[in-house]
């Protein structure tokens, strides 16, 4: 179990943000975080968001198929389930995003 470090994450395709109300609410965003191994963590930060509401379900591109994904409101995060070994993943998070990303 390791934290994933913001430089494994990426907005993918680039410029994909949808926001959800205006610019300062909520914001949805493909993500792809490379290297990602079952029961790794990632912070909203790393995220590039203040607060997450909501985490999709992971694709695992590396063996095409699904990564469960759950989200901790408690730590303001989100915790990789089993499966994946050094993969690259792509899911969509929503939440309050930081802007400077």
């Amino acid at each position: 179990m390791a934290a994933i470090a913001s430089t494994a994450v990426s907005i993918y395709p680039t410029g994909s943000d949808r926001y959800i109300g205006n610019k300062t609410d909520l914001v949805q965003r493909n993500l792809k975080i490379t290297g990602v191994t079952a029961a790794d963590t990632a912070t909203a930060a790393a995220l590039g968001f203040s607060k997450l509401v909501e985490v999709s379900s992971g694709y695992n591109g590396s063996s095409a198929g699904a990564v469960a994904i759950g989200l901790d409101s408690v730590n303001n995060g989100i915790h990789i389930g089993s499966g994946p070994s050094n993969a690259t993943i792509y899911l969509v998070v929503t939440g309050n995003p930081v802007m400077a990303r």
